[in-house]
C-alpha cells in the first residue's frame, strides 16, 4: 500500500483528524480557487457565494452573469480541457446547478431563471455495500445547449442532452431527450408542444406537416451580435451590491 493510502486507512479511524485534513484542504482549494477566479473571469459578473469547482475546466466567455447560490461543479478534473462552458452574454440565474460528466456546454445570449439545473453525472450504485460518497461519479453524459435558449423556474436537463438553438423550456420541465431548434417544450417528462415557423413568422403546435425551418447556429448567433452586441444584465436579480430590497 502507498503512503498515500497508508494515511486515508489510519485517518478512518480518527474522526478527529480526517475532519481536520477535510478542512484544511478545502482552505486550501478555495484560496487556489479564489486567485484563480480573479485573473480567468474580468469581463463577467460572478456573485461571490457562487462554487466553482474545478476552475481550470471552466470557461466562461465575455459578459455573463452567474448568479448567487449557483454551483459549477466539473467531476473528471485530472486535465486541464474544457468540460464546462458558459457562452457570451448569457444570463445564469440565482442558485442554479451545473454538474458536469464529459461536458456541458451553454452557448451565446443563453437566460436561465432561478433553481434550473443541468446534470450530466451521478454518483455510482453498482454496489450498494459501498458508502456511496467513496464510489465515484459517471463521466459520460454530454449536454448541450444552443444559442439564445431560455429556461423557466425549475428546469432540469439531465444525462446526454442536445438542445437546439432558439428554444424555449417550461418552467418545471424535465429534459432527457434531444430537442429540435426553436421549440417550446414543456412538462415531465419534457415534450415539444410548439416550434417556430420562420414562413408564418409565429409559433405554431407540434407536430405539423408544414414547417419553414430557421437560420443556422452560426448564422443566428451572429445576427443576435448584429442586433444586441453586449446586453446589458440586470445584475440585481443575480445578485445584490447593497442587499436584496430593490
Amino acid at each position: 500500500m502507498s503512503l498515500k493510502g497508508k494515511i486515508k486507512k489510519s485517518l478512518r479511524t480518527k474522526p478527529h483528524m480526517a475532519l481536520a485534513v477535510a478542512r484544511t484542504l478545502s482552505f486550501l482549494q478555495g484560496v487556489r480557487g479564489r486567485f484563480a477566479l480573479f485573473g480567468r473571469y474580468r469581463n463577467s459578473f460572478i456573485a461571490s457565494d457562487v462554487r466553482m469547482i474545478g476552475i481550470s475546466n471552466i470557461q466562461i466567455g465575455k459578459n455573463v452573469a452567474i448568479g448567487r447560490g449557483s454551483w459549477l461543479n466539473v467531476n473528471d478534473r485530472s486535465s486541464q480541457t474544457v468540460a464546462l462552458s458558459i457562452g457570451n452574454n448569457s444570463f445564469i440565474g440565482v442558485q442554479n446547478c451545473f454538474n458536469v460528466g464529459r461536458s456541458i456546454v451553454i452557448r451565446d445570449y443563453c437566460l436561465t431563471a432561478m433553481n434550473c439545473a443541468f446534470i450530466g453525472s451521478a454518483h455510482r450504485y453498482e454496489d450498494p455495500m459501498m458508502a456511496y460518497s467513496l464510489t465515484g461519479t459517471t463521466l459520460d453524459g454530454e449536454i448541450y445547449v444552443g444559442a439564445n435558449c431560455f429556461f423557466g423556474y425549475g428546469a432540469q436537463v439531465i444525462g446526454n442532452v442536445r438542445i437546439g438553438h432558439g428554444c424555449v423550456i417550461g418552467a418545471g420541465a424535465f429534459v432527457r431527450k434531444d430537442v429540435p431548434p426553436f421549440s417550446l417544450v414543456v412538462g415531465n417528462p419534457a415534450k415539444v408542444i410548439k416550434r417556430f415557423d420562420f414562413s408564418a413568422k409565429k409559433w405554431v403546435a407540434w407536430p405539423t406537416d408544414h414547417l419553414a425551418e430557421g437560420p443556422s447556429e452560426e448564422e443566428y448567433i451572429e445576427h443576435l451580435r448584429q442586433e444586441h452586441g453586449f446586453v446589458i444584465h440586470a445584475i440585481s436579480a443575480a445578485a445584490g451590491h447593497f442587499g436584496d430590497v430593490y
